[in-house]
């Protein structure tokens, strides 16, 4: 079960990642949306956080192997997210604007 228990440990990290990143994405677009978005994303993200350490949790069964082959696919995920929709984000209004601080700069 030794390859095959990092192919799956893989697969695994890269669904996480799909998981993870996918829900970060879809949060950070309602953001201007909601009434309280530090409250949301404060939320959103412990809920993410604990998926993904309890899913490597039940990935790597204390074998360093499968959790390098579970890191491995879940960074791989955000490198392909980062690159597949990077150029997509729209600043909000006034957000690219240059601005001068209150002392006088």
């Amino acid at each position: 079960m030794g390859e095959l228990g990092l192919l799956v440990a893989g697969a695994g990290g890269m669904l996480l990642g799909v998981f993870y990143f996918g829900a970060l994405w879809l949060v950070v677009r309602r953001l201007p949306r909601v009434a309280s978005p530090a409250l949301l994303l404060g939320v959103t993200g412990l809920v993410r956080l604990a998926v993904v350490v309890t899913g490597f949790y039940l990935l790597v069964d204390e074998r360093w192997a499968r959790l390098a082959s579970a890191l491995v696919g879940f960074l791989a995920v955000r490198v392909a997210l980062t690159r597949r929709l990077g150029g997509r984000v729209a600043l909000p209004r006034g957000a690219g604007r240059d601005r001068t601080t209150a002392a006088g700069e």
